[in-house]
């Protein structure tokens, strides 16, 4: 079987993503997120750049804060999205776990492709009715609190999918066995 670029890239990913799921993690960050996207959505990579940016300053770990497809198509992006029953046609999306023990996860579609004419602002002022901005208003205000929860109860857009039946450290390591 040959081995994609996109497909070598994800796999080291998932396979350094792994070991933070399975420790403890002591940290009160609140979620685990997951950008799935493929290399032509560009305006998709800048809005994880304003989570990473985000989740750097709550002092996430690595493990908060992952994303699949960016160098290509690889079977960490389908297999995520097999395991959510969402076609291809969804890409890009983010998808936001609790903790690693997770069998549900919250689910937001991404603005696909490149950027429009002229480039769009990312800054928070500029975004305020985007479900993804909406999202990451609600993580950082709950890492401001200090709180674990969430609420993403209302942002239009978001929907609840279950992870069939494993947890999202029990999809990480089933993708891991597949390779």
């Amino acid at each position: 079987m040959t081995t994609t670029r996109a497909d070598a890239h994800d796999l080291d990913k998932l396979e350094r993503w792994r070991p933070g799921l399975e420790g403890k993690d002591e940290s009160t960050f609140p979620v685990f997120a997951i950008f799935l996207v493929s290399a032509e959505d560009r305006l998709a990579h800048d809005i994880f750049r304003k989570y990473r940016d985000s989740f750097t300053k709550g002092n996430a770990g690595f493990h908060h804060l992952v994303i699949f497809g960016q160098h290509g198509l690889s079977t960490a992006v389908t297999g995520f999205l097999a395991e959510l029953n969402r076609p291809m046609e969804t890409l890009p999306c983010l998808a936001l776990a609790s903790d690693a023990g997770a069998r549900e996860v919250n689910v937001l579609n991404l603005p696909a492709g490149g950027h429009p004419a002229p480039v769009p602002a990312l800054e928070k002022n500029d975004n305020l009715d985007q479900p993804w901005q909406l999202v990451l208003d609600q993580v950082e205000s709950a890492v401001e609190k200090g709180s674990k929860l969430v609420d993403l109860a209302g942002i239009p857009g978001v929907t609840t999918l279950e992870l069939k039946d494993k947890s999202l450290i029990g999809l990480v390591k089933g993708l891991l066995s597949k390779s």
